[in-house]
């Protein structure tokens, strides 16, 4: 009988387990394209260890094709080694299992090249969003040039009958300064930020303006049933975007379109976040998912005017995303163009759903896209507005150079 001391077993012990843990994901992945064991696709997948449903931890690789010269310069190669490395099974057990280690032993991420910190009781925030609120500052004069064109386009919309709004919607890091890392909370710079310098410009400039900041920061004063800001997404929730919704109705409504307010039919507490409820924790890719509480409003639905109602262009973010949802499910529009971040895609809202028109959104019919609309909102984050040039700025360049001549029939709305 042999006899192993404690050392040999220890060394045995791991020897055994590093082979495993390089022999059975090549197993594994052989077994998984064997055309014989189809049948365990579902098992592979829900174990984590067959087809990935990972978030933002691939960059994209085209395959290469096998050639001469592909094999000769190694491209071939190195593709496939590269395509195996994202694709072997297992590899989204590891890192699930990695992200959720580190996080319960330092409450930090695991992959550093990752741009999400951990706030005060485990709260998720962007650091772009961080970097903007605490340390970040610019002059006004950065921002009057693209004001000014602001100026003329709202000038130009309202000489053809146009409603014209801008919003300014808030970020996670000033609704929630407490609850950001304290290290960055005594970094705060005291001096003007670029939202404080950029509201008295638009009221120099006599422009229409919703401030989302400020109708969200009043909201969270009045003691929400939970965060306006969900624990695990960098987005707002339904009661911010509603409120900041009806804001810019009203201000519509002061130029004479035929817009009423956004009803409430009935809201929901979950405890089960979903889709911007979590973006940040999704990116994360732990093994086990969150459970905090998340607000949920679902509106009164009214018959959509398929004809004969309001046609609203958008353009804007991120945060136009809820508000759109919202426009949309009223029932008081027709069509809504929606251009995110201008050139990224174009979607057509109908109903609450969202449909993709154009990505990219390529070359726009100023003519038929945009100023045959009743309305046009554009929305801008206060993250956004500390560059002098942003995608919103772009547009207002563009969009001046297209100006239809105002002493002509105004063209038919084009929403695809």
């Amino acid at each position: 009988m042999i006899r192993l001391s404690l050392r040999q077993l220890t060394e045995w012990t791991l020897a055994g387990a590093l082979f495993l843990a390089f022999v059975t994901p090549l197993t594994l992945t052989v077994v998984r394209h064997l055309p014989q064991t189809a049948e365990l696709s579902p098992w592979l997948d829900h174990m984590w260890i067959g087809e990935p449903h990972l978030i933002g931890v691939t960059d994209p690789n085209p395959d290469v094709r096998l050639t001469w010269r592909s094999l000769a310069n190694g491209e071939f190669q190195k593709r496939k080694a590269i395509r195996f490395n994202e694709n072997f099974a297992g590899r989204e057990l590891f890192i699930r299992f990695t992200g959720e280690l580190w996080y319960r032993l330092f409450h930090d991420t695991a992959n550093v090249s990752q741009t999400i910190v951990f706030g005060q009781h485990d709260i998720l925030f962007g650091t772009g969003y961080l970097q903007e609120y605490f340390l970040q500052r610019a002059s006004k004069s950065a921002f009057e040039p693209w004001v000014k064109d602001l100026r003329r386009l709202q000038d130009f919309c309202r000489s053809i009958g146009m409603g014209f709004v801008i919003v300014i919607t808030p970020s996670k890091a000033t609704i929630y300064p407490e609850d950001a890392p304290p290290a960055w909370q005594r970094r705060y710079v005291s001096s003007p930020r670029a939202y404080d310098l950029l509201k008295v410009l638009f009221r120099e400039n006599g422009i229409a303006f919703v401030d989302g900041v400020d109708l969200i920061k009043q909201e969270k004063l009045k003691g929400p049933p939970v965060p306006l800001f969900p624990k695990g997404g960098v987005h707002w929730n339904s009661r911010a975007a509603f409120i900041t919704a009806n804001a810019i109705h009203a201000r519509f409504a002061e130029q004479n379109k035929p817009i009423r307010p956004i009803e409430l039919d009935h809201r929901d507490i979950a405890y089960e976040p979903a889709g911007d409820e979590c973006d940040l924790q999704r990116i994360l890719n732990l093994a086990r998912p969150w459970r905090y509480p998340v607000e949920r409003f679902t509106l009164k639905r009214h018959a959509p005017p398929w004809t004969g109602g309001v046609n609203m262009a958008v353009v804007g973010g991120s945060f136009a995303w809820a508000l759109t949802r919202d426009f949309s499910m009223c029932g008081q529009y027709s069509n809504i163009n929606c251009f995110f971040y201008y050139k990224m895609y174009k979607t057509r809202e109908v109903d609450g759903f969202s449909r993709i028109v154009r990505k990219p959104t390529e070359d726009v019919d100023f003519g038929r896209e945009i100023f045959s609309a009743d309305c046009l909102l554009l929305e801008l984050n206060e993250t956004s507005a500390i560059a002098p040039e942003h995608f919103l700025s772009a547009f207002l360049k563009d969009a001046l150079a297209h100006l239809p001549d105002p002493a002509a029939p105004r063209q038919p709305f084009r929403p695809d």
